[in-house]
């Protein structure tokens, strides 16, 4: 069997989470939210976190079922190889559709909210040479990246909650819980979809992870870390903005910023 030579801490794999949940999502999901929920939007992101957790409960259990194997390999071992093969090309291809929207969300923001003069070909070349570069240095050189760059994303996002407590007014959450079960489930559903449901990569590189004692502990961090961001960037929004001038926009955590 060749041998890992390249692991990461779960400290790390914390990082790796919270940058990987947060991705676009931090983008696309508030704007669903708030388009479907308005001013409860931010309640379908607390359910979703709950729920998240029971997801991770799941993909933690199989880490400790099937130690030190990748999802391919525990999806052929325990289905069999025709069912597990066909279980793998199942994920592989989740993965692909997910990649493609993730892709098409940020060319989508960068080309109109950023430089709308630029052909959002050369934001998708320029993105995928960027994964690409990534992928040959490995996971403990993009391990090491999240761990660097986590001081340049944790503070703009405390400037910009802290900056906009002035424009904000209790009274936009209200009603409180005023909404449709249908407009309920689908908000927690997408949320769900985005970015939790991918959290099954990392049984990808499960055998890239030392110290695995300390790994449910940061896997659940990671997770509860990103989806009270992404909570907290809705909240705001409702606050400072206003759910129904929020619901307007594509790119509502964004337009707080501005």
């Amino acid at each position: 069997m060749m041998q890992i030579k390249e692991f990461i801490t779960p400290k790390q794999l914390l990082f790796l989470i919270y940058f990987f949940c947060i991705g676009s999502a931090i983008l696309a999901v508030p704007a669903t939210l708030l388009e479907t929920n308005r001013q409860n939007a931010w309640v379908c992101s607390v359910l979703a976190i709950g729920f998240a957790l029971l997801i991770v409960a799941v993909l933690l259990w199989l880490m400790h079922r099937y130690p030190q194997q990748t999802f391919i390999e525990i999806a052929k071992k325990a289905l069999g190889p025709y069912a597990g093969t066909c279980m793998s090309l199942i994920y592989i291809f989740f993965m692909f559709i997910q990649s493609t929207f993730s892709l098409r969300d940020i060319s989508t923001f960068m080309t109109t909210q950023i430089v709308p003069e630029t052909l959002p070909t050369w934001i998708h070349a320029l993105v995928i040479l960027a994964v690409i570069y990534g992928g040959y240095l490995g996971i403990e050189v993009i391990a090491r990246t999240a761990e660097i760059f986590l001081p340049w994303i944790v503070v703009p996002f405390l400037l910009l909650i802290s900056l906009n407590i002035p424009q904000m007014k209790i009274d936009r959450l209200y009603p409180f819980f005023e909404f449709h079960m249908d407009d309920l489930v689908l908000g927690t559903t997408y949320f769900l979809e985005n970015p939790v449901m991918e959290l099954v990569f990392v049984l990808m590189i499960t055998p890239h992870i030392k110290d695995g004692k300390r790994v449910k502990r940061m896997f659940v961090i990671g997770t509860v870390a990103s989806g009270l961001r992404i909570t907290i960037a809705v909240a705001a929004c409702i606050l400072a903005l206003g759910a129904n001038i929020a619901s307007m926009h594509s790119y509502p955590v964004y337009l707080l910023g501005k």
